[in-house]
């Protein structure tokens, strides 16, 4: 019989999060470890909530866009639709993105 899908990734972020910790306590400071962190799990963990916000963003546009539409008229949409647009603007667009990187590139130097 074959595992379902969300009992695999509960065993996997629990496998992780064991393994970050046995790390984290069996090699303090270690060189290896902190360049395994910044050369492969960061870039890996950006790429993947880069993707993630690639999806999730026209998704929910295109959700309240196929919302407003549906309704027809707009004069139905009332108060309400528009202090729930406002909110919708203006929540989203409250965070930037950062300007920089959170890790030195290789080959350069964090300290400047």
């Amino acid at each position: 019989m074959r595992m379902p899908l969300h009992v695999r990734i509960m065993i996997g972020l629990a496998f992780g999060a064991i393994a970050g910790i046995v790390c984290h306590i069996a090699f303090p400071d270690s060189p290896q470890l902190v360049w395994a962190v910044e050369n492969i799990a960061n870039p890996i963990g950006q790429v993947f909530l880069r993707l993630l916000f690639m999806l999730v963003i026209p998704l929910v546009v295109s959700a309240l866009i196929l919302g407003v539409a549906e309704l027809g008229d707009v004069r139905r949409l009332g108060k309400i639709g528009l202090k729930t647009f406002l909110y919708t603007v203006v929540v989203s667009h409250g965070e930037e993105p950062p300007q920089s990187l959170p890790y030195a590139p290789v080959g350069t130097s964090s300290q400047e």
